[in-house]
């Protein structure tokens, strides 16, 4: 798929990959922060940055590059606070998107489109 704002790329065996214009990210207020050492072993993320698939899969957009977002499969173990205790997931320091993570999640799938 390909609009004025980006494109998604979804490849075979491959997780889809989000590439934004840096007005497109700043439009729609993308930010991320890095993943941390969780309290038991793993990783922890903001509790904002899991999404739920419409299978119930859980996941996170993580950002290997400026404007390019790659959704990544999580386990919550755990929900402290506003930080969820991954069991599985991105490394630690690894750069999740923890606002506007459900508009990319809507440009993947394609949910909105033409709305």
């Amino acid at each position: 798929m390909t609009s004025l704002a980006g494109t998604v790329v979804t490849q075979d065996g491959k997780p889809t990959r989000i590439t934004l214009t840096p007005k497109a990210v700043e439009r729609l207020g993308i930010q991320t922060s890095p993943a941390g050492a969780a309290v038991k072993g793993g990783t922890s993320v903001p509790a904002a940055a899991i999404l739920y698939s419409a299978d119930g899969d859980t996941f996170v957009y993580t950002s290997p590059e400026d404007n390019v977002y790659v959704p990544a499969p999580v386990v919550v173990a755990d929900i402290i606070g506003d930080t969820a205790q991954l069991s599985s997931g991105p490394a630690v320091g690894t750069d999740v998107v923890t606002v506007a993570a459900a508009e990319l999640y809507g440009a993947e799938t394609g949910l909105g489109a033409g709305h």
